[in-house]
């Protein structure tokens, strides 16, 4: 047995408190499907007590990793990090992981190759190649069908945005993984935003993938080479701005060495908390409200830890976004825990979307995993509606009332505030 330290799980003292927040126990109703369950098998086995065998490993392995159970635990179990390490351990025991989640999280780190893929799967629609095709490879179907139709144009750094490492002071935006390909407007609408704002941003070029894909299945060595290239990416930034909350976690460990940390020489925080805080106290309001509700990460809950962020930034510009999403609102994704096991993913989706949306809705939510899944489930029901960033609505509210006239001066002006 390897020498991993999980005595913190005995922490847990089965409240259940838990339990009404587990996406898999929602699903299952199997207390092995649990937080508390699994910090039982954990305990057990750091004993000597269990063995792991494939039982024991597929119990831990089909947990999300959502962490929704430390928003509640009255007994402040480190549920998240004692996954971690316990995948560590079964890595290192030479238990690999799965064939498709090493394919996602090599692509997570190349952006290059990550670009060509999106640009294979993008026209391959337009060719028949949909995810219910028979020309297309059945182990392929569920990633192409996250591919948004149409696909958008990937990332390209804006003209006049810097692109160098960060210096001494600078807030830094960090663009992610396969949000570049998949998701690269609330990207975009950020920069307008800050633009707008007349905050300086720099965009660091050699920035890479948060690491989260690798880092919560256990592979150590990559996460921590994915950490070094965005530690000397981001040297001197005295604020990184992400807008997934599912990066959130990974990056802050990377920058600065616990995942809690928001403040000190390096701070790494949320979009629409840094929004939030950087908007005048007086701001003009919209005058004709679009349709919004807002589906809130399982990470921007747990891992954020400001649920109502969205609704209270979008209340300041005289927006109403009603929440969705039944339950905790678990939308299966999970990294690349939806695609290893479609049926859960399935089931939550499912539950999520009971009932469904308002048509024609636009869904917000701030995790580019959430967006991807929501939007593909638009696309299966053929049910009119979009999926946005909370950044996009700010942008477009703007745009529509600047009328291409940039900084805050103008945008007071042209909204009458």
């Amino acid at each position: 047995m390897p020498e991993v330290d999980l005595s913190a799980s005995r922490r847990c003292v089965r409240c259940a408190a838990c339990l009404p927040h587990c996406p898999t126990y929602a699903v299952a109703v199997d207390e092995a499907e649990s937080p508390r369950g699994r910090l039982a098998l954990m305990d057990a086995w750091s004993r000597g007590i269990l063995e792991a065998n494939d039982e024991f490993w597929g119990h831990l392995d089909r947990c999300l990793g959502c962490r929704l159970c430390e928003s509640v635990c009255p007994a402040e179990v480190p549920y998240g990090a004692l996954l971690d390490r316990l995948r560590a351990s079964e890595r290192a025991e030479g238990r690999p992981a799965p064939a498709l989640h090493r394919i996602l999280r090599r692509l997570a780190g190349r952006p290059q190759a990550l670009a060509l893929l999106g640009r294979v799967l993008g026209p391959g629609a337009a060719l028949g190649f949909r995810p219910t095709s028979p020309l297309l490879p059945a182990s392929l179907r569920p990633l192409a069908a996250l591919v948004p139709d149409p696909r958008p144009r990937a990332w390209r750094p804006p003209a006049g945005v810097p692109l160098r490492p960060a210096a001494t002071g600078d807030v830094a935006l960090f663009l992610g993984c396969y949000a570049r390909v998949l998701r690269p407007e609330p990207l975009r609408a950020m920069l307008r935003v800050l633009t707008a704002l007349e905050i300086p941003v720099v965009v660091p070029p050699r920035q890479t993938c948060c690491g989260a894909l690798a880092r919560h299945m256990g592979e150590e060595k990559e996460a921590e080479r994915l950490a070094a290239r965005n530690r000397r990416a981001f040297a001197g930034a005295r604020t990184v701005v992400a807008l997934d909350t599912g990066c959130l976690g990974s990056l802050r460990i990377s920058l600065t060495g616990q995942e809690t940390q928001e403040a000190g020489a390096c701070e790494v925080v949320e979009a629409c908390r840094f929004l939030d805080r950087i908007l005048p106290p007086h701001l003009p309001t919209a005058r004709v409200a679009p349709r919004l509700v807002v589906h809130t990460p399982c990470t921007h809950r747990s891992v954020a830890g400001n649920p109502d962020a969205v609704p209270h930034l979008l209340g300041r510009l005289g927006l109403e976004a009603a929440p969705w999403g039944r339950g905790a609102g678990c939308c299966g994704a999970a990294g690349s825990h939806g695609l290893l096991y479609p049926e859960t993913a399935a089931a939550l989706a499912a539950r999520a979307w009971a009932p469904p949306p308002p048509e024609g809705a636009s869904i917000l939510t701030t995790n580019v995993g959430c967006a991807l899944a929501l939007g593909a489930r638009l696309r299966l029901d053929a049910r009119p509606g979009k999926i946005c960033h909370p950044v996009e609505i700010i942008d477009d509210l703007w745009s529509r009332a600047l009328g291409g006239v940039t900084g805050c001066h103008g945008m007071f002006t042209k909204m009458g505030g």
